[in-house]
């Protein structure tokens, strides 16, 4: 009984391995009696992708380019062919291009459009729809735009100012079609948005190129050529600060306080930007004046200069300045020889002073002080110094000032005096 059933088993096993061997064999019988019966197929593929290119035309050597071409055109092609050669073609197998030989000039062309294997293969093509599209052609044109830069969220700290931001390279050429280049009115950097607060200068290459028309229309740039597709923009960060103007006054000695003086500004003041630190600036000199010119009602104007690394944000090319004298008067003297002193005289020389005395002598200062003043507290004073001296009359510069006075001050022009040098006589 056992006997049987192992029997039928290895039976069943053997019919099963005969079926399949069949099926394969009548597949392989079937496939070449289609090769051989039945060689050629007939086939549509559909949906294959139609590309332009003008390398090397007549059209690219005369400065055409393509202005308007879809393309997104697609073709079905019908072939017909080795069935093991197009049996499983697709649109990845085909390449369809448009035909631009016969274009010799700019315009409208409908032009015919070619299929073949992507793959080298022998078929034949036997139909293809649409056989034709349209394609518009202009001249080439260059021209050159300056480069604006925009940006967003970037701003300088408290104390600083944000400069106009500099864009390199400055200038870019663009090239293409006519049409499409009289279109573009601004060519714009655009810097990538982001928000700080800066104190110091920056620059960033994550930027990108915007064309605009004339209406603020963005321009495709598909087509078009770039004398550079690469820019840095550098953000220039200037500390600002407003600072009083300040006149320097010079003097002859060091009888008159110059810190008594005021003087009034017009304008007051002037906001200055450096990049660099010019935390330690605390006003603007315009200028120098001598003591002895600065009288009740004196004015002067300076031309506004700064230094080198500093920039006049307020756009002030002048100043103006007047003596504050509220609170002053004038008076003239006139000065003895008795007030007429020499200093630092040379031990082997004898000076005698020949001027009796000086006169139109203008003295100002507080209306108390100078009410009170005679002409024996007005001192003219000459002081010798190392250089060698010869003997005779000599007319010097003196310094004039009023005795224990830093207040006041002599305003008129040079005073001079003459004295004798002689030598002195020897005591033996």
């Amino acid at each position: 009984m056992e006997e049987r059933k192992v029997a039928k088993s290895a039976k069943s096993k053997s019919n099963m391995i005969l079926k399949i061997n069949s099926v394969v064999l009548a597949v392989i019988i079937w496939i070449i009696l289609s090769i051989t019966m039945f060689p050629t197929i007939y086939t549509t593929v559909y949906d294959v992708p139609v590309k332009i290119d003008i390398s090397g035309t007549f059209a690219e050597e005369n400065g055409l380019s393509v202005v308007n071409f879809d393309e997104d055109t697609t073709v079905d092609v019908k072939l017909s062919g080795m069935r093991y050669e197009i049996g499983n073609y697709s649109a990845d197998d085909l390449v369809a291009s448009v035909e631009v030989k016969d274009v010799f000039s700019d315009g409208t062309y409908e032009l015919a459009i070619s299929v073949k294997s992507a793959h080298g293969d022998d078929f034949n093509i036997d139909k293809i729809t649409p056989s034709t599209c349209k394609v518009k052609f202009d001249y080439n044109k260059s021209r050159e735009f300056p480069l604006e830069v925009e940006y967003t969220g970037i701003s300088a700290d408290e104390g600083y100012v944000l400069k106009t931001p500099v864009c390199e390279p400055e200038t870019i050429v663009i090239t293409g079609s006519e049409n499409k280049i009289s279109r573009i009115d601004r060519a714009v950097v655009k810097v990538n948005d982001t928000k700080q607060k800066i104190k110091d200068s920056f620059s960033t290459d994550e930027t990108e190129l915007v064309l605009y028309t004339s209406e603020g229309d963005v321009i495709d740039p598909k087509d078009l050529e770039f004398s550079s597709e690469n820019f840095k923009v550098t953000f220039p960060v200037y500390m600002s600060k407003t600072v009083p103007f300040s006149i320097n006054v010079k003097q002859q000695g060091s009888k008159f306080d110059i810190s008594k003086l005021k003087f009034e500004f017009s304008p007051e003041t002037v906001t200055i930007q450096s990049s660099k630190d010019i935390s330690q600036v605390d006003k603007i000199e315009v200028g120098t004046v001598n003591l002895n010119d600065i009288s009740l009602d004196s004015q002067f104007e300076y031309d506004v200069l700064l230094e080198n690394d500093m920039i006049n944000a307020s756009g002030i090319d002048k100043v103006s300045v007047k003596l504050d004298s509220t609170g002053l008067s004038s008076k003239k003297f006139i000065i003895d020889a008795s007030n007429i002193r020499i200093l630092n005289k040379p031990a082997y020389k004898t000076v005698t002073i020949n001027t009796e005395r000086i006169t139109d002598v203008t003295m100002i200062g507080p209306r108390d002080v100078i009410s009170k003043l005679t002409n024996s507290d007005i001192v003219a004073e000459y002081s010798f110094s190392s250089q060698s001296i010869d003997n005779g009359n000599v007319e010097v510069q003196v310094n004039i000032y009023a005795k224990g006075k830093d207040n006041v001050w002599y305003s008129g022009g040079v005073k001079y005096i003459i004295f004798n040098i002689s030598d002195a006589e020897m005591i033996l």
